[in-house]
């Protein structure tokens, strides 16, 4: 959902791909275009947490409470719907960050 990519293509594991590069702090790179324009914290934040999710031994993921918790937060971080999706000229017209009228930093994703 967030790459836009198979979880295999071209012998590379999705997962190992996304975690090198939150780690490195290149997680725009991977992040699918067409999700449009969001702030640059909450980005961080659903990578960090869908990789969280990803863990091998379950009592490292998140509950669902916890999940529901973080993601209701990270939706309040967010302009409303309308002005991010329904505006392609807006996400489409800007190649790097770009900022919501409440000065949070949004990027755009690659």
């Amino acid at each position: 959902m967030l790459a836009g990519r198979r979880p295999i293509s071209h012998g590379k594991n999705i997962v190992r791909e996304v975690n090198t590069a939150h780690q490195s702090g290149m997680t725009f790179s991977i992040t699918d275009s067409r999700m449009g324009c969001y702030p640059s914290e909450c980005i961080e934040r659903i990578v960090g947490l869908a990789l969280s999710c990803c863990q091998d031994k379950t009592e490292n993921r998140p509950s669902m409470p916890d999940m529901v918790r973080e993601l209701e937060c990270m939706l309040k971080m967010t302009p409303e719907t309308e002005s991010v999706s329904s505006d392609s000229a807006y996400s489409n017209s800007n190649s790097g960050s770009c900022y919501h009228h409440l000065r949070r930093p949004m990027v755009t994703p690659r």
